[in-house]
């Protein structure tokens, strides 16, 4: 009873949510001290944990590639991510009352990302600066 080849499945939030449990679950056990190991006594990785933690909840009919999985663990982990990012950066704006540890917290955030922004600019008119130094002397 596995699902059509092609078809599109429809994630609900039940599954949004079981999914990254699984992950989470799958990577403690691999990187504990005595990591679930297979027949021939190599260690399991975790994403074949997490394939059959997410079969044993009941979504095997889905009959998803532990690969699929993993992909799409790592998408709602990015969107979880972002969102988080959000919220952080958006506490104690409204409330004058936030701790000041939470400022410091958000304007080292703030500075990350500003700093990741001014590298990847920076690397951006060096490649630029480079491709034209590069076209004149052609």
């Amino acid at each position: 009873m596995g699902r059509r080849e092609g078809s599109r499945i429809k994630w609900t939030e039940e599954m949004k949510d079981a999914l990254p449990q699984c992950k989470s679950k799958a990577v403690r056990l691999t990187k504990g001290d005595s990591p679930p190991r297979s027949e021939n006594g190599r260690k399991s990785g975790y994403m074949s944990l997490m394939k059959d933690m997410w079969d044993e909840q009941g979504y095997g009919h889905l009959a998803l590639s532990s690969q699929n999985l993993r992909d799409k663990a790592a998408a709602l982990e990015r969107t979880v991510g972002n969102v988080s990012r959000g919220i952080v950066r958006n506490v104690g704006r409204a409330d004058g009352a936030r701790s000041e540890r939470r400022n410091e917290e958000n304007a080292e955030i703030v500075a990350v990302e500003s700093s990741d922004q001014n590298a990847i600019e920076l690397r951006r008119r060096e490649c630029k600066f480079a491709y034209r130094k590069y076209t004149r002397s052609s």
